[in-house]
C-alpha cells in the first residue's frame, strides 16, 4: 500500500508556527454560511460571545504557550537568552489565560532560569492568588519582602510577627523556614542564645525542615561532646528525611562509636538497601566498617568464619559456571579462574585482623594467604590500564598502589606475619620522602615488638601513644608477652575508647580471650541503643518500598476528545506514612514526575513522535500523615499537543505511564527514580477532524464564516493535507492552497486581536508552506505590539531580516527586547 502521508519532521526553532496547542473548551462546530464577526478594524472589535471569548482566548494562550516551549525543547542546553524569549512568550499565553496554572508555572520558572527575579516575584503573587494553598509560593514571597528590608533589625522584627501570635495563621512549615531563617541572621549578629532558640523553634514547627535540624546536628556537636544527645539530633534528622543514606551513615557510625554495636548494624542494614535502591555501589571501606560492627555484636569467629563461607560459596559458583562454559564449548578467557576471586583489601583487611584477635593460627594463616592474594590481584589490575576501574587515573592507581604497599606491611605486622618482608619494606618506606617519621616509628615499634624486644619496641611505641591508636594498641599486645592479667584491663579500656574501630574490636576480642568475658560496653551504650530502638519498624518498611509511605495516582478526567480539547490529567499525591514528610524535588516525596505517552495512529503504535514531559508538583512544603496533595496538568501542553494536532485527520489513543522522581538509564530508557513510584493512566481517544476530509471551497467556506474554534480547526486540517503526497487521495494542489491561503487572509481583515492571534499562532509560515505567503505579508504589517511578538516568533527566520531589524528598535520595549533576542539567536 503506497503511503499517503509523508514523514512528519521537526522544525526550525524560528518558525514554530507549526506548533500551537489547543483550548480546553470543546470546538464549537458552525455551518457554512453562519455570519462571521466583523470589524473595521482590531481596536474597535466588538464584544465576542463570553463562550467564544474564553474557548478563544484559551485557544490561543495554549498554541502560544506551546511554540515557547517547543522552542527551548529543542536546544540541548538553552541559554539565558533562550529562556528570556521563553518567558516573552509565555508571558502572551499568561496574559491571555490568566487563570491557566500550567502556563503559569512554566513562566514563573522561565522567568527564574532568566535571572529575571522582580518578574519571577510579581509572577508568585499571581500564584498565590489561584492556590492560597501553594506553600512554596507563599514561602517565597514572605522570604522575598523580610530580605528587602534595609536593616537587620527591622528583618528580626518582622520574622518575630510571623512567628509571634500574629503569625499563627500562617502555615506552620512556611513559619518554621522563616524560623530557620531568623536563627541564622542572629547568628550573624552573635546573638547565640536567640539563635538557638530559633532554631529550637524551626524544628518543633516543621519535623520535615531538614535544614534546621541538619544545622542543629552541626551545632550542638561543635558546643558539647554527649554522644545520647547527638544521636537525638540525628534521629531528629532522621525524621526530616528518612531516606537521606548519609543520615543513616552518621547514626550507625555514632551508634558504633558508642559501643551500640545491634544499634549500629540495624542502621547499617538500611544504608546499604538505601544505596542498593539508589543504584549506588557501596565502597570496599564501608562494607569493611560494616564487617568490623558484625564483630563488635557478634564476635571474631563470626566474621572470620561468615566471610569465609562467601568466599566459599562465590568460587564455588564460579567453578560450576566454568565447567558450564567448557562444556558447551565457550571461551574461558575472559572468565577469571576461581583462585583468582578474593574479597576487597579492604574486608580481608578486617578478616585477618579478626583471626588474628582470636589466636587462631591456622585461621591467621590462611586469612593472611587471602589478603595477599587480594593484594596482588589488585596491584595487577591498577598496574595495567585496560583493567582499572573506570574512571581511576594514572596518578590515581598510582596512589592506590602505594598505600596497597603500606597497608601490606602493617597487616604483617599486625598478624605477625612474613616479618622478614616487613623489615625489607620497612628500609624501603624509609627512603619514601611522603611517609612521615612516626608513622616509621610505629612500623619499627611492632616490627621490634613481633620479634620480642620488648624495651625495644615500648621506646618506640610510647612516645607515640598518646595520639596513636594503634602505638597504644602495640603497648597493649607488649604488656600480654609480659603479664596477660595486667594486660586485660588495658585491652578492656581501648576496647572502650576506640569502640567501633578495628583497633577496639581487636582489643575486646583480646580482652575476652584473656578473661573469659567480654568487656564491659562504654558507658552510653545502653542509652545509646535505648534511643535507638524508640525508631519504629516504619523506617525498615520506608526503605524497601516507597509504596509504605506514599501513593501515586494518576487519571484523565476524558476519555474522548476533540482535535481542539486538551485532556486534563487528575494528579495525587498522598502520604500514606505515620509521619510528616518533605515534599520538593529530590525529596522524600519527590514532585518531579515524567509523563510518557503511548501512542496509537489508527492502529499503528507510533515511537519517537515526542520526548516525554516533565511536570514539577512543587506546590507544598510537606504533607501530613494521610494528608493528600491533588492537581490536575495538561499532558499536551509541549511537543505531544503539536504532533496530535499535526495528525488531526486520523484518530489518536494515547495513554501516559507516570514516573516519579525519574532517571535515564544507561540504555537510554526512563525509569523511576530511587524510593519513587509509577502509575499509568487509561486510554483517551482523540477523535479525527471532519474537516481534515473537505475539499479547498468547503475549507474556504468554514474559514471565511465559521467560529474562532471552526477558523482552529480549519488550520488543522491546512496542516494535515500538508503532509499529504501529492497522489493521495483528496491531496491537495497548490492552487487549493493559495485559494485557502487567500480566504484565510481575508478572514484575518475581518478578525478582532483574539482571532488574528489564534491564526498567526496556528497556521504554518510560507517557510514550510509556501502559498501562506499571503498571512505572512499581512502578519508584517500588524502594529499591535503583542501581534508583532507572536510574528516574530512564528515568521522570522533570518537574523538580516529588514523587518525583525526594523523590529528591533520598536518604540515598544517588550517588542524591541525580543527582536533583539532572536536577532542574537538567529545568528548563531
Amino acid at each position: 500500500m503506497k503511503p499517503f502521508i509523508r514523514r512528519i519532521v521537526w522544525v526550525p526553532a524560528a518558525v514554530l508556527a507549526v506548533a500551537p496547542f489547543a483550548p480546553t473548551q470543546p470546538a464549537m462546530a458552525q455551518p457554512p454560511g453562519q455570519p462571521a464577526p466583523t470589524s473595521s478594524s482590531p481596536s474597535s472589535s466588538p464584544a465576542a460571545s463570553p463562550v467564544t471569548d474564553a474557548a478563544g482566548a484559551q485557544l490561543a494562550a495554549r498554541a502560544i504557550a506551546r511554540i515557547g516551549l517547543l522552542d527551548l525543547k529543542m536546544l540541548t542546553s538553552p541559554a539565558p537568552r533562550d529562556y528570556r524569549i521563553a518567558a516573552a512568550v509565555l508571558g502572551i499565553a499568561s496574559d491571555l489565560a490568566p487563570n491557566d496554572t500550567d502556563i503559569l508555572n512554566l513562566l514563573v520558572d522561565a522567568a527564574s532560569a532568566a535571572g529575571d527575579r522582580a518578574r519571577v516575584m510579581a509572577l508568585t503573587h499571581r500564584l498565590v492568588r489561584l492556590d492560597p494553598g501553594n506553600t512554596v509560593a507563599q514561602l517565597r514571597l514572605i522570604s522575598a519582602r523580610i530580605s528587602e528590608l534595609q536593616d537587620a533589625d527591622t528583618r528580626l522584627a518582622s520574622y518575630a510577627r510571623f512567628l509571634g501570635p500574629e503569625g499563627e495563621s500562617i502555615d506552620a512549615a512556611i513559619r518554621s523556614r522563616l524560623a530557620l531563617d531568623s536563627a541564622l541572621l542572629l547568628r550573624e549578629r552573635g546573638d547565640m542564645e536567640g539563635f538557638a532558640s530559633r532554631l529550637t523553634q524551626a524544628i518543633a514547627l516543621d519535623s520535615t525542615n531538614k535544614d534546621a535540624a541538619s544545622l542543629a546536628v552541626t551545632y550542638f556537636t561543635e558546643q558539647v561532646d554527649d554522644a545520647p544527645g547527638r544521636l537525638d539530633l540525628l534521629l531528629t534528622l532522621l525524621r526530616a528525611d528518612p531516606l537521606d543514606p548519609d543520615t543513616h551513615l552518621a547514626i550507625a557510625r555514632e551508634l558504633a562509636a558508642g559501643g551500640a554495636y545491634s544499634a549500629s548494624k540495624r542502621f547499617f542494614s538500611t544504608l546499604l538497601t538505601l544505596q542498593r535502591t539508589q543504584g549506588v555501589e557501596t565502597p570496599a571501606n564501608l562494607l569493611a566498617e560494616v564487617q568490623t560492627v558484625e564483630w563488635n555484636a557478634s564476635g571474631a569467629a563470626a566474621v572470620v568464619t561468615g566471610l569465609r563461607d562467601l568466599v566459599d560459596a562465590q568460587r564455588n559458583d564460579l567453578k560450576d559456571r566454568r565447567a558450564a562454559m567448557e562444556k558447551a564449548g565457550q571461551p574461558l578467557a575472559d572468565v577469571p579462574k576461581p583462585e583468582q576471586l578474593h574479597l576487597p583489601v579492604e574486608i580481608e583487611r578486617v578478616r585477618l585482623a579478626a583471626a588474628s584477635a582470636m589466636g587462631d593460627e591456622a585461621q591467621t594463616d590462611f586469612a593472611y594467604k587471602e589478603l595477599l592474594g587480594a593484594f596482588q590481584e589488585t596491584a595487577r589490575e591498577l598496574g595495567e590500564p585496560g583493567k582499572r576501574p573506570k574512571g581511576v587515573s594514572e596518578a590515581a592507581a598510582a596512589d592506590r598502589q602505594r598505600w596497597l604497599f603500606t597497608e601490606l606491611q602493617w597487616m604483617r605486622l599486625w598478624s605477625g606475619r612474613e616479618l622478614d618482608g616487613a623489615a625489607e619494606a620497612i628500609e624501603q618506606l624509609k627512603k619514601d620522602p611522603s611517609v612521615k617519621p612516626e608513622g616509621l616509628a610505629r612500623f619499627q615499634g611492632w616490627l621490634r615488638l613481633r620479634r620480642d624486644d620488648l624495651d625495644g619496641a615500648q621506646a618506640l611505641l610510647a612516645p607515640l601513644a598518646p595520639t596513636d591508636p594503634m602505638a597504644e594498641l602495640g603497648l597493649a599486645v607488649l604488656s600480654e608477652k609480659r603479664s596477660p592479667a595486667e594486660a586485660a584491663p588495658l585491652y578492656a579500656d581501648l576496647s572502650r575508647r576506640f569502640a567501633g574501630s578495628m583497633t577496639g574490636a581487636w582489643a575486646r576480642t583480646r580482652a575476652t580471650v584473656l578473661t573469659g568475658a567480654a568487656p564491659e560496653l562504654p558507658a552510653p551504650a545502653g542509652r545509646l541503643e535505648s534511643l535507638a530502638k524508640g525508631v519504629p519498624p516504619w523506617l525498615e518498611e520506608m526503605v524497601v518500598s516507597p509504596r509504605r509511605y506514599i501513593s501515586l495516582q494518576a487519571s484523565l478526567l476524558q476519555r474522548q476528545v476533540g482535535v481542539l480539547d486538551n485532556p486534563v490529567m487528575h494528579l495525587v499525591v498522598r502520604n500514606v506514612g505515620p509521619i510528616p514528610l518533605a515534599m520538593g524535588p529530590e525529596k522524600t516525596i519527590n514532585t518531579r514526575l515524567l509523563l510518557v505517552p503511548h501512542v496509537e495512529i489508527g492502529l499503528r503504535t507510533v515511537g519517537g513522535v515526542s520526548g516525554p514531559e516533565v511536570v514539577r508538583l512543587d506546590r507544598r512544603l510537606r504533607l501530613m500523615p494521610q494528608e493528600s496533595f491533588e492537581t490536575t496538568v495538561c499532558p499536551t501542553l509541549g511537543a505531544l499537543g503539536w504532533f496530535l494536532e499535526q495528525t488531526a485527520g486520523a484518530s489518536a489513543r494515547v495513554r501516559w505511564r507516570v514516573l516519579q522522581g525519574f532517571r535515564v538509564t544507561r540504555e537510554g530508557l526512563y525509569e523511576t527514580g530511587p524510593n519513587c513510584l509509577a502509575t499509568e493512566t487509561d486510554a483517551v481517544i482523540r477523535s479525527p477532524s471532519p474537516k481534515t476530509r473537505a475539499d479547498a471551497p468547503a475549507l474556504s467556506a468554514w474559514i471565511a464564516t465559521g467560529s474562532i474554534q471552526d477558523l482552529a480547526e480549519a488550520i488543522l486540517a491546512i496542516r494535515w493535507q500538508s503532509q499529504l503526497t501529492a497522489d493521495a487521495p483528496g491531496a491537495f494542489k497548490s492552487e487549493d492552497r493559495a485559494a485557502i491561503a487567500k480566504a484565510l487572509g481575508a478572514r484575518c481583515g475581518t478578525l478582532d486581536r483574539l482571532g488574528r492571534l489564534v491564526v498567526l499562532s496556528m497556521t504554518p509560515s510560507a517557510n514550510l508552506i509556501p502559498e501562506m505567503a499571503p498571512v505572512d505579508t499581512l502578519a508584517r504589517q500588524e502594529t499591535d505590539p503583542v501581534l508583532v511578538a507572536v510574528t516574530l516568533i512564528t515568521r522570522v527566520t533570518r537574523p538580516d531580516d529588514e523587518w525583525l531589524v526594523r523590529q528591533a528598535g520598536s518604540s515598544d520595549a517588550t517588542v524591541a527586547e525580543l527582536a533583539a533576542l532572536l536577532q542574537d539567536k538567529l545568528s548563531e
